[in-house]
């Protein structure tokens, strides 16, 4: 928006998926980019899936779970793992791909929504993240924090979507944050 329609007001605004669900709804905000398994009602909204991004663990470079040549649940779980809050379907798809303790209950010692912040901290300490990719994109193309592939080996993709009130009409400026997002929501 600051490059193609700088006039145009902009507020961010970050939380749980039902409290930006709610936001929209009572329309203190126009769109929303959210965790699409997190949504449960959505008879109201007009949904737009983006494109799935792929996720697992990253820890600082150089961490020393690097050195094993394979890594299990119970090597990582002597590190604190930290993650956004997730949603009913990644806390069952984890116990179902790793066991019954990779349940986010009993494995993350973290649980935030900043997510720079908790990259920060992995940077600097042995902590683990679990999440997006693409959240540490430019960290792990500058060598400072590196996938950590934890057996047994997965897909895990993140599924997301912009989320809009069905129905309503909607300001000018959103055509161009759809297409931008559709455009860079990527890996």
């Amino acid at each position: 928006m600051a490059t193609y329609n700088p006039k145009v007001q902009v507020h961010v605004s970050r939380g749980s998926v039902s409290l930006l669900t709610q936001a929209l709804r009572n329309e203190t905000v126009n769109i929303i980019a959210i965790d699409l398994r997190a949504l449960t009602a959505f008879e109201d909204l007009r949904i737009e899936p983006l494109t799935p991004l792929a996720g697992g663990f990253i820890g600082r470079a150089g961490h020393p779970l690097r050195l094993q040549q394979q890594i299990d649940l119970t090597m990582l779980r002597q590190y604190p793992v930290m993650s956004t809050p997730l949603s009913d379907e990644i806390s069952r798809n984890l116990a179902t791909e790793l066991g019954a303790e990779a349940h986010p209950n009993g494995i993350m010692a973290i649980n935030s929504e900043d997510i720079n912040g908790m990259l920060d901290v992995v940077e600097v300490t042995d902590a683990i993240f679990f999440g997006m990719f693409a959240t540490a994109k430019a960290r792990i193309a500058a060598g400072k924090l590196q996938v950590i592939e934890v057996q047994p080996s997965v897909a895990r993709l993140g599924r997301y979507a912009l989320v809009s009130m069905a129905g309503c009409s909607e300001p000018p400026p959103l055509k161009l944050f759809r297409g931008f997002a559709h455009d860079h929501f990527q890996d």
